[in-house]
């Protein structure tokens, strides 16, 4: 390879048998996978460690690629780009738009865990099907069947079940609190607590099933330039974090 140059291997040059020979190997697009680059001498055997490279399950037929330099994470790319630069992430259908992880303390005798909330957004044109998606690691929430948020428009989830009649002096305090009205969509209650020291929250949605035989459920991660996939976050005292680049 010279300067700047690309070189292309797809699976006819890793796994022209299909896994009838034992040195074929694939990748695996349900639950993610993980490359290793290494050099080698000129009988094939390695001599160096170059790279190593993990990831999580994938949407069918969308490749992920470094972004913005060639020393960042991999993110999905808008399109497949072979021997050229990547053309760049996809955002959307949905981002993890706002954290609040360290709420303030209220002067009403609850918790400030129950404060907490993590808003979502959907940047796009269209309605999208949340049946099935489901936040995970740091909390845990899944989305009823049927469930959409509509375009350029976000819903919040929180701690507690806003429904439930039990909950409504609590309902009551969180929306004094955050000046918001009954228009905010908020939806709970999810598992877990966010950690006021840091950690990663992820959005997983479904994708169809690669094959027939496979019976496994597929769920992707999320994933965007400036963490929107984990939502990472650190210790920052009554402060929400939000993102504002879709």
């Amino acid at each position: 390879m010279g300067p700047g140059e690309y070189l292309v291997i797809n699976e006819d040059d890793f796994n022209p048998t299909m896994g009838a020979d034992p040195n074929d190997f694939s990748f695996s697009s349900a639950h993610g996978d993980d490359l290793w680059l290494l050099s080698a001498d000129i009988g094939g055997r390695p001599t160096l460690f170059v790279e190593h490279v993990d990831f999580a399950a994938t949407a069918n037929g969308e490749s992920l690629g470094r972004w913005p330099t060639f020393d960042d994470a991999f993110y999905p790319m808008r399109e497949t780009t072979f021997g050229a630069p990547n053309a760049g992430p996809r955002i959307g259908p949905v981002v993890i738009s706002e954290i609040m992880y360290n709420p303030p303390v209220p002067d009403t005798g609850f918790l400030d865990d129950s404060l907490e909330f993590i808003e979502i957004y959907n940047p796009t044109e269209r309605p999208i099907d949340l049946t099935e998606w489901q936040m995970g690691r740091g909390v845990d929430f899944a989305f009823s069947p049927g469930e959409t948020l509509p375009p350029y428009q976000p819903l919040v989830l929180i701690p507690f079940n806003p429904s439930d009649p039990l909950n409504q002096d609590l309902l009551n305090t969180f929306r004094t609190v955050y000046e918001i009205d009954e228009t905010v969509n908020l939806y709970g209650p999810w598992l877990g607590k966010l950690d006021n020291g840091g950690e990663t929250v992820e959005l997983w949605r479904p994708d169809e099933l690669a094959f027939p035989l496979q019976t496994d459920p597929v769920f992707m991660r999320e994933s965007h330039p400036g963490e929107a996939r984990k939502g990472f976050f650190e210790d920052e005292e009554d402060t929400a974090h939000d993102r504002s680049d879709y």
